[in-house]
């Protein structure tokens, strides 16, 4: 099986228990964001489609480093040695770089690993608590 199916089956997986988590019937539509920047959130949330925030609804990366975490069950998602600080538009925003094998090319924002762009997960305890939620659902 395909790394692709397998991720996919582990997401059907957790969402199936979420639904059952939440008592939301099958026959409900689930609308999450996968990045590559908070601009679907925003738009699932302007239009009230949006089921819930995920850990990469408000951050900025490619897929395949969604993919890395999936993969690696999240174990290097907040790893304080993998966070630093870096500038973007004059403006210093944690970014994690877990992973370094991307294999395709995206814009250059979306291939320096995840970027919290609005979120200082260094700094901010309790913004760490709210990913780590974010990661469990």
């Amino acid at each position: 099986m395909s790394p692709f199916l397998k991720l996919r089956k582990k997401i059907k997986a957790k969402i199936k228990v979420l639904l059952n988590e939440l008592k939301i019937s099958r026959s409900k539509k689930l609308y999450l964001s996968f990045g590559e920047n908070c601009l679907p959130d925003n738009i699932l949330d302007r239009h009230k489609l949006k089921s819930f925030t995920t850990p990469f609804s408000h951050g900025r990366c490619n897929i395949e480093y969604i993919l890395n975490l999936e993969k690696d069950n999240y174990r290097k998602f907040l790893a304080p040695e993998n966070l630093n600080y870096e500038e973007l538009n004059g403006k210093d925003v944690p970014r994690l770089k877990s992973y370094r094998n991307i294999q395709n090319t995206y814009h250059e924002l979306q291939m320096n690993g995840f970027e919290f762009t609005h979120h200082d997960v260094i700094k901010d305890d309790n913004l760490k608590i709210k990913f780590r939620e974010r990661v469990m659902k």
